[in-house]
């Protein structure tokens, strides 16, 4: 609805004033006059200007033209023109990218620069074709008129056959001259086959350079399609080598930490036994019991930290497997743009099923006034030709008089009908800055949870460092 709502906009604040004029002018300059028509709305003065001068630069379109130019073209009709004059501009190379959902909304910034460039296109288009008729009349004078050189020919043929009456002895020089003319004839029809000849190499070379630049144009497309791809594709295989070299120094500080833990259990295994080899007295026993006590110990704090090492890599595979579902940049603009064209297609066919529901309404309260409008002219009609007494002609005036109440009561409900859509409208668009207003709320309330769970995971992680470090303290003191 805020897409279709922008389209019937006609008031702009200053900046957005200045522009629409600033693209009103460029379009009037280079020729587009409907611009100053005051009765069509600036969707259809943009949306018409930008087909026409696509069109200007004889450059094919998808759709029909006149769907821009016709007041009466549906908004479903309208969207398909915006939509085939964004894939054209982007044939074109036009170096802006437009969307149609920017033309609905008339984000003059975006169109600003993309009316400047298509004019400037317009400009070399007419220049082009201006060069290319003058060509065109330059040929079509030289093939249909006679160069100098033969009219001088042709007047020297004449006075050789003038000569040729007045004196035997001129013969010779008359035949010289009958030849040499068929030559120049000849070597001047050799001359007009070259030429044609030339004009069709010319006209096929200049199909296969277009072809050749098309070819180009769409090789390079793909080329630069492939680059970025190779680019993102870059980009996640660097952090998804950072994550696998963080995921290795992890298993190598556990496996280091294993090797420690297990030289020491044999070392204190060594010890007990070397130990109980010597015992000759209870006090050595005593030792060995203090110290078997002092393994036992030593071998809990190593499950312990086993255990929070086992926590640890559970924590990191799933770390891993969020960081896997965390949907690319490029995925979610795909995924926007997505959205906001099922939303402008959503609210269009909910405004033109409404206007076509409340139009079927309409139609059949007409049908039903007209009716019942007939069947009183033709009571009336019947009264009419029975009347014959005073008696008669009262009840036709009271059936009048009945039809005419009839009629004010029905104008007196669409009167009340009227009123209370008003009213409606009123309390919709209450409804709608309310609501406003608590998206506004909602959207800042997110934010702020979103940076509070950022805190807290930061916080998190600063503990089981910390508990981390202690761990480890207290291994090293024990030692």
């Amino acid at each position: 609805m805020e897409g279709y709502s922008l389209m019937k906009m006609t008031n702009f604040d200053s900046d957005n004033e200045r522009l629409f004029k600033k693209i009103s002018d460029l379009l009037l300059s280079s020729g587009y006059y409907r611009v100053r028509l005051t009765n069509l709305l600036p969707f259809d003065k943009i949306l018409g200007g930008l087909a026409w001068g696509i069109s200007a630069t004889c450059y094919p379109l998808e759709i029909d033209l006149w769907l821009a130019y016709s007041e009466y073209a549906t908004m479903g009709l309208k969207l398909q023109v915006a939509e085939g004059v964004c894939s054209a501009l982007k044939e074109m190379k036009c170096p802006r990218l437009l969307q149609p959902h920017q033309i609905t909304g008339l984000d003059f910034g975006v169109l600003l620069p993309v009316v400047e460039w298509l004019m400037t296109k317009v400009e070399e288009a007419r220049t082009i074709m201006g060069d290319t008729l003058r060509n065109y009349a330059e040929f079509v004078y030289k093939k249909f008129y006679k160069p100098e050189e033969l009219v001088v020919v042709y007047r020297m043929e004449e006075s050789s056959n003038d000569q040729k009456t007045n004196s035997i002895a001129d013969e010779d020089e008359t035949k010289q001259l009958e030849e040499e003319v068929n030559q120049k004839r000849k070597e001047l029809e050799t001359l007009k086959e070259k030429k044609d000849k030339a004009e069709k190499f010319f006209k096929g070379m200049r199909s296969t350079v277009e072809a050749l630049e098309a070819e180009k144009e769409e090789i390079e497309e793909q080329i630069n399609e492939i680059q970025n791809t190779e680019k993102e594709e870059a980009k996640e295989e660097q952090e998804i080598v950072i994550k696998a070299n963080e995921v290795e120094e992890v298993k190598e500080e556990i496996r280091k930490f294993k090797e420690d833990c297990k030289v020491k259990h044999d070392y204190y295994i060594e010890t007990i036994n070397t130990i109980k080899s010597s015992i000759e007295d209870k006090d050595k026993l005593a030792a060995i019991e203090k110290i078997e006590t002092q393994h036992q110990k030593e071998m809990a704090k190593i499950e312990l930290l086993e255990h929070a090492l086992g926590e640890r890599k559970r924590n990191l595979k799933r770390i891993e497997k969020e960081i896997d579902a965390i949907p690319g940049k490029f995925e979610l603009q795909q995924y926007q743009k997505q959205l906001i064209y099922l939303s402008i297609q959503t609210s269009v066919t909910l405004v033109d099923t409404r206007y076509y529901y409340e139009m079927y309404n309409y139609m059949t309260e007409v049908k039903e006034l007209y009716k019942s409008e007939l069947n009183n002219l033709e009571n009336i009609t019947k009264g009419m030709d029975g009347v014959k007494n005073n008696k008669t002609l009262q009840s036709l005036l009271e059936s009048i008089i009945k039809a005419n109440n009839s009629l004010e009561g029905m104008i007196i409900k669409e009167q009340k009908l009227l009123q209370q859509s008003e009213e409606n409208s009123q309390n919709i668009s209450i409804k709608l800055q309310e609501i406003s207003r608590k998206e506004t709320e909602f959207y800042e309330l997110v934010k702020k949870f979103e940076d509070e769970i950022s805190l807290n995971e930061k916080i998190e992680a600063k503990i089981q460092e910390l508990q981390f470090k202690k761990s480890q303290q207290m291994i090293r003191e024990d030692n």
